[in-house]
């Protein structure tokens, strides 16, 4: 079975606000999540623990890939 992570919880060890999720969510920006229960406004949002951890890696930028592609304000 996942370890579902509450909105509050992904917050927290992310460092962001709980809003912040909610527009990540919003633009489709975000670690993935799932919404539990029917179609009303009520839906309860949770997140995978293994999603986040996948996110975070993805997040990972190269400084390689950095230099590769850095614009250059000397032109």
């Amino acid at each position: 079975m996942h370890e579902l992570m509450t909105a509050e919880s992904v917050a927290e060890q992310l460092a962001v606000t709980v809003k912040t999720l909610a527009k990540w969510r919003h633009f489709g920006t975000g670690p993935r999540y799932i919404k539990l229960g029917g179609n009303g406004r009520c839906n309860a949002v949770r997140y995978r623990r293994s999603d986040i951890e996948e996110w975070i890696d993805a997040q990972a930028v190269s400084t390689r890939w950095l230099e590769e592609h850095a614009v250059r304000h000397d032109r």
